[in-house]
Protein backbone atom coordinates (compact mmCIF):
# COMPACT_ATOMS: atom_id res chain seq x y z
CA UNK A 1 0.00 0.00 0.00
CA UNK A 2 1.02 3.23 -0.62
CA UNK A 3 1.72 5.64 1.99
CA UNK A 4 2.29 9.90 2.32
CA UNK A 5 5.84 10.69 3.47
CA UNK A 6 7.90 13.85 4.07
CA UNK A 7 9.30 15.28 1.15
CA UNK A 8 13.12 16.92 2.42
CA UNK A 9 14.42 19.07 -0.07
CA UNK A 10 18.06 18.73 -0.55
CA UNK A 11 20.08 22.27 -0.27
CA UNK A 12 20.56 21.45 -4.25
CA UNK A 13 16.83 20.98 -5.34
CA UNK A 14 16.30 24.45 -3.07
CA UNK A 15 18.87 26.17 -5.43
CA UNK A 16 17.13 24.78 -8.31
CA UNK A 17 14.30 25.69 -7.43
CA UNK A 18 15.10 29.32 -6.28
CA UNK A 19 16.86 29.30 -10.00
CA UNK A 20 14.05 28.53 -11.75
CA UNK A 21 11.72 30.99 -9.89
CA UNK A 22 14.02 33.63 -10.54
CA UNK A 23 13.76 32.85 -14.33
CA UNK A 24 10.39 33.16 -14.49
CA UNK A 25 9.67 36.01 -12.25
CA UNK A 26 12.11 37.89 -14.92
CA UNK A 27 8.81 37.63 -17.13
CA UNK A 28 6.21 37.30 -14.43
CA UNK A 29 5.84 37.52 -10.97
CA UNK A 30 2.64 35.58 -10.72
CA UNK A 31 3.73 33.21 -13.45
CA UNK A 32 6.56 32.39 -11.42
CA UNK A 33 4.84 31.95 -8.33
CA UNK A 34 2.22 29.65 -10.21
CA UNK A 35 5.07 27.87 -11.19
CA UNK A 36 6.61 27.41 -7.67
CA UNK A 37 3.57 26.65 -6.43
CA UNK A 38 3.00 23.37 -9.00
CA UNK A 39 6.56 22.28 -8.23
CA UNK A 40 5.73 22.22 -4.30
CA UNK A 41 2.16 20.45 -4.85
CA UNK A 42 3.35 17.63 -6.54
CA UNK A 43 5.83 16.95 -4.28
CA UNK A 44 3.12 16.60 -1.46
CA UNK A 45 0.90 14.21 -4.35
CA UNK A 46 4.61 11.37 -4.26
CA UNK A 47 3.25 8.39 -2.97
CA UNK A 48 6.28 6.19 -2.37
CA UNK A 49 6.39 2.67 -2.17
CA UNK A 50 8.14 0.46 -0.01
CA UNK A 51 10.42 -0.73 -2.88
CA UNK A 52 11.72 2.55 -3.29
CA UNK A 53 15.69 2.88 -3.00
CA UNK A 54 17.08 3.65 0.90
CA UNK A 55 19.71 6.63 1.20
CA UNK A 56 22.58 4.98 1.63
CA UNK A 57 23.91 7.84 4.04
CA UNK A 58 20.77 8.22 5.65
CA UNK A 59 19.23 5.08 5.71
CA UNK A 60 15.90 6.39 7.84
CA UNK A 61 15.74 8.05 4.52
CA UNK A 62 14.15 6.85 0.88
CA UNK A 63 14.81 8.18 -2.13
CA UNK A 64 12.98 8.60 -5.55
CA UNK A 65 13.87 10.66 -8.60
CA UNK A 66 10.54 12.52 -10.12
CA UNK A 67 11.08 13.83 -14.00
CA UNK A 68 8.40 15.47 -16.02
CA UNK A 69 6.97 18.23 -13.80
Amino acid sequence: MDKFLKVIWTNSAKNELKTIYNYYKEKSVQGANNIKNEILDATKKIRFSEQYQKDEIELEYRRIIIKGL
